[in-house]
């Protein structure tokens, strides 16, 4: 599967409470690896809650094929793009997301994940994977705790906007 391309192919729609290869019929299979092609490429397309738990399960099962530094940074943004539309991803991800970080030593992408940290943090039973730090960030300890423990974000108010937006 992890060998097969997508291309451009209309929708088929798809139903399964826990989605499987071998339930797609070959419209949808055809559909599948293109919204994979395309989520990969980060251009999330109209797709059932069934295509993304399929693509997420794929990241979640084959480290093998998907590298873990990759994995994790494909599942938040997955979750980032589908979950206003999906709120059943918040369910699922928040703790999955910590496990396949931990087990394959792979560092919170908070960088995607920032929009709706806050939310993440209010229901996470681990908060210290989405309190610890990515590769990439620039923060410090002390932005994590106040994004945990206070409603103000400086983001929103207005001394960062226009000119001093870069300040902040």
């Amino acid at each position: 599967w992890q060998s097969l391309r997508g291309t451009p192919c209309p929708y088929a729609p798809f139903f399964s409470f826990v989605p499987q290869y071998e339930q797609l019929n070959a419209a949808q299979k055809a559909y599948y690896l293109y919204f994979r092609e395309e989520a990969n490429s980060g251009n999330y397309l109209d797709a059932g809650q069934s295509y993304v738990l399929l693509y997420i399960y794929e990241i979640l099962n084959l480290p093998e094929f998907i590298p873990p530094k990759i994995g994790i940074i494909r599942l938040a943004k997955i979750w980032a793009a589908y979950r206003k539309s999906m709120p059943v991803l918040d369910k699922n991800l928040i703790p999955w997301l910590a496990d396949y970080g931990l087990l394959h030593g792979v560092g919170c992408p908070k960088n995607i994940l920032s929009p709706f940290l806050t939310e993440i943090l209010a229901k996470s039973n681990l908060k210290e994977f989405y309190l610890g730090f990515d590769e990439d960030e620039n923060g410090t300890a002390l932005d994590s705790l106040l994004l945990l423990t206070s409603q103000y974000r400086y983001e929103n108010g207005r001394y960062a906007q226009g000119e001093h937006k870069a300040l902040f």
